[in-house]
């Protein structure tokens, strides 16, 4: 991740920032946990395997990490995300790299949760 972001920082940067303030928006909307979903849904549905990837591992570097990483737990941004796009295939196995709710739909993720939605931390 470090050299792809020396080589294309300065323009993924910019792509990456919007997501996460796209995601961040939905997630502070004074909606019902249900209607955000939906919101979070649409804008993954916009997202290509390839772009999961990349924001797969941007989560886990630098501000990624504090930001966008509980917001793709939060919202399961990577149900959709292929293997075959991953460095590695076993970065996928829940619980490893992000929680078992970044790849798992609406139900599941309330059933992880005990039906209840968990809170980002505020800054």
């Amino acid at each position: 991740m470090k050299k792809l972001d020396a080589d294309w920082g300065y323009e993924l940067g910019v792509y990456f920032r919007l997501l996460n303030h796209l995601f961040t928006f939905i997630d502070l909307a004074d909606l019902p946990f249900e209607e955000r979903t939906r919101l979070a849904n649409f804008a993954r549905a916009q997202l290509s395997s390839y772009e999961l990837a990349m924001l797969f591992y941007n989560g886990l570097w630098g501000e990624g990490r504090a930001t966008f990483k509980p917001l793709a737990e939060k919202y399961g941004l990577f149900k959709h995300l292929q293997p075959e796009h991953v460095l590695d295939p076993r970065d996928l196995k829940p619980g490893l790299l992000y929680a078992e709710t970044a790849f798992a739909g609406f139900d599941r993720r309330l059933e992880v949760w005990k039906g209840v939605e968990p809170m980002l931390d505020a800054d």
